[in-house]
């Protein structure tokens, strides 16, 4: 288990993790397997900037919160969007 998700599993976010590996999965038409805390969303999902934004308002329907632009650009793993909706 990584930093991230020890933190949240501390926090009682982990439901929120699981919910977020379902959301990108279903996003992105992944398998959930391929979905981890350290999945990049460049590198091991290919994103686009077309895709991150659709995985942003997914976010932000699922979690009710409003991701700012200068935050998507810092989120570039699973991980890194687990911890940013964890301060939201």
């Amino acid at each position: 288990m990584t930093h991230a998700m020890n933190a949240h599993a501390r926090d009682g976010t982990h439901n929120d993790a699981n919910a977020l590996y379902a959301v990108v999965a279903s996003c992105l038409g992944v398998p959930r397997g391929r979905v981890t805390a350290e999945t990049s969303l460049i590198e091991d999902l290919g994103l686009d900037s077309i895709d991150r934004l659709a995985l942003a308002v997914d976010f932000e329907e699922k979690f009710d919160v409003v991701i700012p632009d200068v935050a998507l650009c810092r989120i570039h793993t699973i991980g890194d969007a687990i911890l940013y909706l964890a301060r939201a």
